[in-house]
């Protein structure tokens, strides 16, 4: 999936609106059965969302937090950030290595009659969460997210506007290990 390289501010956001809608409507054709089976390895198309609700309400947890706090804990550099497909790249050959989703792991989705309210339920939650992770940069200049860094569990430290990209990457990773599940090849853009 491309994302046509956004890189400043205003493109990252245009990039999460579109990302957003586009996969939001890759699940929602998913249909509930499938939504919901788990398969015999990993997760099912609804605990993934799961997980990638949960992860992007953190990311964006973390731009709500006073820079002056970031640049003191995590520190800053002097180098400027990567383009979306090297950053991607990095991110794709550190996830081949096998990572651990940790505390992220979603809760088991167990639905009991109702998969209808509990699918609406989740893709509100998606919608919301990317709502507010596309205007978590407001209050950031160009220069602070190039300057301030940001850990990430297995990519180290990386640039606040790379973390964000790295945000955008994740759920596009996650949608296409469940359409290779589900054998579908699907067009987000």
């Amino acid at each position: 999936m491309k994302l046509n390289d956004p890189f400043t501010k205003e493109e990252l956001k245009a990039s999460v609106y579109l990302m957003k809608q586009n996969l939001a409507n890759v699940f929602e054709k998913i249909d509930e059965k499938t939504f919901f089976q788990a398969p015999n390895q990993g997760w099912s198309p609804a605990e993934n969302v799961q997980h990638i609700n949960r992860v992007t309400k953190l990311l964006t947890l973390t731009y709500s937090t006073p820079k002056f706090i970031a640049s003191f804990i995590f520190g800053e550099g002097d180098k400027s950030s990567r383009r979306m497909q090297s950053v991607g790249d990095v991110y794709l050959e550190a996830l081949s290595k096998g990572q651990n989703s940790g505390p992220f792991t979603p809760s088991k989705e167990r639905v009991d009659g109702n998969t209808t309210n509990r699918k609406t339920e989740l893709l509100l939650e998606w919608n919301q969460a990317w709502d507010k992770y596309a205007l978590a940069l407001e209050n950031w200049s160009e220069e602070q997210l190039d300057k301030i860094r940001m850990p990430h569990p297995f990519l180290g430290k990386i640039t606040a506007r790379e973390m964000y990209m790295v945000g955008m990457l994740h759920p596009i990773h996650h949608c296409n290990i469940v359409s290779r599940r589900l054998n579908q090849e699907w067009s987000y853009f």
